[in-house]
């Protein structure tokens, strides 16, 4: 436990300071660094009235430490209440988004069990949303490993995964709830170059930005992740439960 000061001149003297020592003395020498007072403040002071002097001292002491401790919890309590409304804020918002994004998921593993299924009549497929587990722990825990053991490395997530088992391929779904962005495509693209999957999908129910579309008129390949593999915007229409092929317009 740490010692209280009320003046300089007791730190020099805790620190062996000589002129501390011989200004202090040693007749008063408890009670001056109690106090912090001069030694001749306490001569013809009786026994009694020193024992006074002590207890007021240390009430005094109690009664500011409270008064700072409950000043210094309201401050902290203050400061606490708007860091919570900031991260409260931000925090709703995120979690909106989250939730509206995961609502996707089911919807668009059974649209892309359909699409593979067409696309691959003789092959079995099976979908799964992946959003919460990388790909490289998704395939032992559901028994695919055998069949997909040269990806057992890839630490990716993308939010859906179709599996077109006989071919060893699949086919991933990036979901997103605003309007896609090129920077959205970048990450898509990232898994792509890794895993090099047979199809590549980013999805949503909005439109996507002006300056995307804009960008890819101009440059096609940046949707390019492998010869004659392109990545497929697609918009979600969740009434009828189907993509409309956004870029390529025929989905080719």
């Amino acid at each position: 436990m740490g010692k209280h000061f009320d003046a300089f001149w007791q730190i020099c003297w805790v620190l062996g300071c000589s002129f501390a020592k011989e200004y202090i003395g040693t007749k008063y020498e408890p009670l001056v660094y109690l106090t912090g007072r001069k030694p001749r403040e306490f001569e013809g002071m009786s026994r009694g009235e020193i024992e006074d002097l002590k207890k007021e001292i240390e009430n005094a002491r109690k009664e500011k430490l409270e008064k700072a401790k409950i000043r210094w919890t309201k401050i902290g309590e203050r400061q606490k209440k708007q860091s919570n409304k900031k991260i409260s804020a931000s925090s709703k918002l995120y979690l909106y988004w989250l939730g509206k994004e995961f609502e996707l998921y089911e919807p668009l593993s059974k649209w892309l069990y359909g699409y593979l299924k067409k696309q691959y009549p003789k092959s079995e497929i099976v979908t799964y949303d992946t959003s919460k587990h990388y790909l490289s722990k998704f395939l032992p825990r559901n028994n695919l490993l055998d069949t997909y053991e040269t990806y057992a490395e890839y630490d990716i997530k993308p939010d859906v995964v179709g599996f077109i088992k006989n071919i060893k391929e699949f086919a991933f779904i990036e979901a997103k709830i605003g309007a896609i962005q090129l920077k959205d495509i970048g990450q898509l693209l990232g898994y792509c170059y890794i895993a090099q999957p047979k199809e590549a999908f980013i999805i949503s129910p909005k439109e996507p930005s002006s300056s995307l579309i804009k960008t890819l008129e101009f440059n096609k390949n940046l949707l390019k992740y492998s010869k004659d593999k392109y990545i497929k915007i697609g918009k979600w229409n969740d009434k009828n439960k189907t993509v409309e092929y956004i870029y390529p317009k025929n989905g080719k």
